[in-house]
């Protein structure tokens, strides 16, 4: 999306893009950092890198877990995010979502943290660049949940 769309505008709670002209093969590319493997709770330091960083978390039901999807939901999920400046934020999350990947650092939570993501000279600021992330279950289920999980750090280059 960062290489085929361009920020047009962006006002209030919105940004508009539109498609930039030709087909354009992929100009970005993904360099990684390594994969790490954790503890459910434990904190995972994010790499430092140049631009911004791409994480891709796999996450597994345990064998109980797995018998007990069929007849419950799976418990919930959230990935607790430091900052560099030492805040604080938990998201839920989905763990087929987070297989595929996202950006994890500079954390985007404002449209102008978004539209800074097209602009690869936009610097990130000690509020938006992610120091660690820990992955937590919610409530007292987490015996549905792996114990270990790997996560891939990957800096994407624009």
């Amino acid at each position: 999306m960062l290489d085929n769309y361009s920020v047009a505008e962006s006002a209030h709670n919105w940004v508009h893009l539109v498609k930039k002209q030709g087909t354009m093969a992929a100009a970005s590319h993904y360099v990684s950092l390594g994969t790490v493997e954790a503890k459910l709770g434990a904190e995972v330091p994010v790499p430092a890198a140049a631009g911004p960083v791409f994480a891709e978390i796999n996450e597994k039901p345990s064998a109980v877990g797995k018998l007990a999807a069929l007849v419950y939901k799976d418990p919930l999920l959230s990935l607790r995010v430091t900052l560099r400046n030492g805040k604080q934020s938990s998201f839920r999350v989905h763990s087929n979502m987070m297989q595929t990947g996202f950006f994890v650092s500079p954390l985007v939570t404002s449209n102008a943290g978004f539209v800074r993501l097209f602009d690869s000279d936009a610097p990130s600021s000690e509020d938006e660049s992610v120091r660690s992330i820990a992955l937590l279950v919610a409530g007292p289920r987490s015996a549905r949940w792996s114990n270990a999980y790997t996560v891939t750090f990957k800096q994407y280059v624009h």
